[in-house]
């Protein structure tokens, strides 16, 4: 019998990559998808031209039944609607991070994802944790890179 309590938890689970009965949990790492792809060529073609709806859309259209193309008012309505698509085509990959380092935009948590941080739900791009440091080894054999700030 599962308690409530079980149950609760079992809500929260990362399940996209199940793997096998096999290798539960184990699955070939996906190095590159056509949805990716598609959302990778919508930016670049929107920062360059403002124009990337036809990817968009049909990225859409293959994920979601009876999907109706969508129109946008101008650039940025179209950018954050492909980051908005990034985010759900590319959950728990990795992206993330490196999307919003991308367009300088800070990090936001919720504040019960930040219980282990002191409540650090907020991470501002002119914080020393938005960049990484670089480490020792890198910065000693390379005598013209310089740490990052503030570490």
């Amino acid at each position: 019998m599962i308690t409530q309590e079980e149950k609760k938890k079992s809500e929260y689970l990362v399940n996209k990559y199940a793997g096998t009965t096999a290798t539960p949990g184990l699955t070939d790492i996906k190095m590159f998808r056509t949805g990716e792809m598609y959302l990778i060529r919508a930016e670049a073609e929107a920062e360059s031209t403002g124009d990337a709806a036809g990817d968009l859309n049909n990225l859409r259209a293959a994920r979601i039944k009876d999907y109706q193309p969508a129109g946008f008012t101008g650039k940025d309505d179209l950018i954050n609607a492909i980051y908005i698509e990034r985010f759900k085509e590319l959950a728990f990959e990795g992206h993330r991070f490196f999307d919003l380092k991308r367009r300088n935009l800070p990090v936001q948590r919720l504040p019960e994802d930040a219980i282990n941080t002191s409540g650090a739900v907020k991470l501002l791009p002119a914080q020393a944790q938005y960049a990484f440091p670089i480490p020792a080894l890198e910065i000693s054999v390379n005598k013209n890179t310089f740490q990052n700030p503030n570490y």
